[in-house]
């Protein structure tokens, strides 16, 4: 079973695929460069370097968020695009399971973290048991100080967050805060392939237009219009 999947919700985007549960291809690629520009051309490298066509696949991973507004909508109307175009199944992944799910054997509290902005982070607690990944809290975006709050045993954080608000969890939390490199971690798209894959073969499939991003906060023009988001605290 090939699975093909991406992540657009981070700025390191990256196209992968797997066959059952082992990782074939993966590009990662950070750069100044939007997704939509090097999304459909990594996808196009990846199937070339594994001589694969879309016919070939069993079905597509993506990202639905938290992360980037419009990386978000980019990543799912291609993926939406290529389910429909072939009939495949879709499986739509959390961006912070997908980034906890590439830290295998962690015995500790995992965190991953993503810059929101304004001051904010989007965040997650999971925790590993055996095989198994289970979230620990509801994803949430709060200033990285308040998340400080919410742990109290040992932690390991992930993710572009890190490199901003770093000092402020090492003050918050001492001996208590671990980190991982990204370049030492699973890419965010391999693992979205393997989740997807498991859910795939397991039967767990959603209608494509029932797949909808994940933002926890309103975008800017939600606001401005008087939309509603969910944000968790």
């Amino acid at each position: 079973m090939y699975i093909l999947a991406f992540d657009t919700a981070t700025k390191t985007g990256s196209v992968a695929i797997t066959y059952e549960d082992q990782l074939i291809v993966n590009y990662t690629r950070k750069s100044d460069i939007s997704h939509s520009k090097r999304l459909l051309s990594s996808i196009e490298l990846a199937l070339k370097e594994t001589s694969l066509t879309l016919e070939d696949l069993s079905g597509f991973g993506v990202t639905i968020g938290p992360g980037s507004f419009t990386g978000l909508r980019i990543g799912l109307s291609v993926a939406r695009g290529l389910a429909y175009a072939t009939g495949k199944p879709l499986v739509g992944v959390s961006t912070l399971e997908a980034m906890a799910f590439g830290l295998p054997f962690v015995p500790y509290l995992i965190c991953p973290v993503l810059d929101a902005r304004k001051g904010e982070v989007y965040a997650g607690f999971y925790k590993k048991h055996g095989p198994t990944l289970q979230r620990a809290f509801p994803e949430m975006v709060l200033p990285p100080k308040d998340l400080c709050q919410y742990i109290h045993e040992p932690v390991i954080f992930r993710g572009e967050g890190i490199g901003l608000y770093r000092d402020l969890f090492l003050q918050g939390l001492k001996k208590e805060a671990f980190f991982v490199a990204e370049g030492r971690s699973a890419s965010v798209g391999a693992c979205v392939a393997l989740l997807a894959f498991e859910k795939i073969k397991e039967g767990q499939l959603e209608d494509i237009s029932s797949i909808k991003p994940h933002y926890i906060r309103p975008s800017e023009a939600e606001i401005k219009w008087g939309g509603k988001g969910v944000r968790s605290k």
